[in-house]
């Protein structure tokens, strides 16, 4: 497992949730620093769960072989994910998530993902639910299985952690 949040940071960026006239925000925020930001979405109107279909499994990358260095042998590792490729990732799918926090009070969630060498989400569970319900954390890790994510090269599947703080109104 690579904890993945010690790398990232999604400072300023989040998505809306408008139902009725409440406002609900999802905020990413795990530690470190990315430059720049991103205008949450607004989404308006009845808010449902939305139509959600496995990603289609991908080829996997081939991972490095063994390289040469002079008269020795080097070693090469596999690299899974990189931080762009999660941050991307989730910053795209999160937003279908944001109905599972209606009527929650403000936490932080802390899930682990395992994505396939395939791209498809193997397992998504919760470390820490932060106080929200256990409806909630259901909900968001249900959601999370449909994520696509690209291919790599870690035929055992690469694992990280995330964490998602949600702001009530």
């Amino acid at each position: 497992m690579k904890p993945l949040h010690a790398a990232l940071s999604f400072a300023g960026l989040g998505a809306a949730l408008v139902a009725g006239a409440t406002a609900y925000v999802l905020t990413l925020e795990p530690a470190g620093q990315i430059e720049g930001s991103v205008a949450p979405p607004a989404l308006t109107g009845a808010v449902s769960a939305p139509r959600l279909s496995m990603p289609r499994e991908q080829p996997c990358l081939s991972g490095p072989s063994d390289v040469e260095e002079g008269e020795e042998m080097g070693m090469a590792a596999s690299a899974g994910l990189d931080a762009d490729q999660v941050q991307s990732t989730m910053r795209g799918f999160l937003p279908k998530a944001l109905d599972c926090f209606r009527d929650a009070p403000s936490g932080t969630l802390s899930v682990e993902l395992n994505v396939a060498c395939s791209g498809r989400v193997t397992s998504a569970q919760v470390l820490d639910d932060g106080g929200l319900d256990d409806g909630v954390a259901r909900c968001v890790t249900e959601r999370l299985a449909y994520a696509p994510f690209p291919a790599h090269d870690m035929p055992d599947g690469f694992s990280f952690e995330y964490p998602i703080r949600y702001t009530a109104p």
